[in-house]
């Protein structure tokens, strides 16, 4: 099979230094991750643009400067040449990008976010160049063109924060893809990361009604009290839940969520970081009105292999806000003896990119591999199938 090609980073990002202005549009959590990410490159922002009239002639700090934040209308009217980085969602992004490029915009225009859960970073090509022959490995073992395709436009996404082209592969808005996975009689679903039960219903959907089991883990107190009120309002049977967080080993760890999550739900607790860089302003919003809190707490994490064993999990879905790999390895004696069906995210921490195809083939040498671009819940997340 050919080598693969991508983005060189170095090249990528000269190309937008050369340019006198950069605008970044869209002054949300998005844009306060994305400042490290520019400060990081030497890139320094000229003015920060958002739609919202509100933050007109407000300002935003970071690292000690301040920046003002303007409407578009001003920045075309003010300045002729310049680069916008779209500083936003990839709902908004492309949104935004049809709406410039609709008004006749000329210059040039990227997303520009980070494009990992928990690490603000990007992948620099000089890196991957290191490690290629491994990466070429795991492109190879891909079983489709779709996949090999989808593999590079993500570690271009990775590289760049620039998910534009990937978006564009989009196919289907849940976990169960029935062309890759096909049917499932008689499943035993585990579900990690279970939230309130939104992807138990899709699983449903997807089969039918007809299942064994369905095994919910959410490690979140309020969402998990939703969780139940799910399951027992929806009337669904054989279904066994857990309010207990997933790793690769039984240990103590810290939680990092919202305080008494349940009136908000707050949808990415997890076991790395405070959650006050990550959230958006909506979610802020609703806290102060609330009077919620960021709290975090010392919790026990199990591992798969001692919670389940011998129930014979035929497909499971892994989205744990990257501790999907940790809950990988947690699960090795269950992958190993039943080779299920798994569903997780792929390279949600830069380590993910390769290691978790690495592990997952060295289990079990009958697994083949898939990637998907899908809209899940309002994310868009290039999903990995093991079959």
């Amino acid at each position: 099979m050919p080598q693969f090609e991508y983005i060189n980073s170095e090249e990528y990002f000269d190309n937008i230094r050369k340019c006198k202005n950069i605008i970044c549009f869209g002054a949300g959590a998005k844009l306060r991750q994305a400042l490290v990410l520019l400060n990081n490159i030497d890139i320094r922002p000229t003015v920060i643009c958002d739609n919202n009239p509100e933050l007109w002639g407000k300002t935003t700090e970071f690292n000690g400067e301040s920046f003002e934040i303007v409407s578009y209308e001003k920045v075309k009217t003010e300045l002729e040449e310049y680069t916008i980085l779209l500083t936003m969602s990839i709902h908004n992004a492309t949104e935004t990008y049809q709406q410039m490029c609709d008004k006749g915009e000329k210059n040039n225009i990227f997303q520009f976010c980070n494009p990992f859960k928990v690490d603000n970073l990007l992948l620099q090509s000089k890196n991957i160049d290191n490690d290629f022959n491994n990466y070429q490995i795991v492109y190879n073992k891909l079983a489709d063109d779709i996949s090999r395709k989808l593999f590079v436009l993500n570690l271009n996404y990775k590289i760049t924060g620039d998910m534009l082209d990937l978006y564009k592969m989009t196919s289907g808005n849940t976990f169960f893809d029935e062309v890759v996975i096909g049917d499932q009689t008689d499943a035993v679903y585990v579900d990690v990361g279970a939230y309130t039960g939104d992807t138990i219903l899709k699983f449903l959907e997807y089969c039918g009604g007809k299942y064994k089991h369905i095994y919910g883990f959410e490690a979140d107190k309020g969402n998990y009290v939703s969780l139940c009120n799910f399951i027992k309002y929806g009337r669904i049977n054989d279904v066994t839940l857990f309010n207990q967080a997933l790793w690769s080993e039984k240990s103590k760890l810290t939680f990092y969520s919202i305080t008494d999550n349940s009136e908000i739900n707050y949808d990415s607790p997890n076991l790395f970081r405070n959650i006050d860089n990550a959230i958006d302003n909506c979610t802020k919003l609703v806290m102060e009105k609330k009077g919620k809190t960021y709290g975090e707490e010392q919790i026990q994490v199990e591992a798969l292999d001692n919670l389940l064993a011998g129930n014979n999990p035929t497909i499971m879905k892994i989205n744990a806000l990257a501790a999907d790999f940790q809950i990988i390895k947690g699960s090795k004696k269950i992958i190993e003896k039943y080779k299920p069906v798994i569903i997780m995210e792929h390279g949600v921490k830069p380590e993910n990119m390769i290691e978790v195809i690495f592990f997952l083939n060295t289990v079990r040498t009958d697994y083949s591999f898939y990637l998907r671009q899908k809209d899940i819940f309002g994310d868009s997340k290039t999903i990995m199938y093991a079959i």
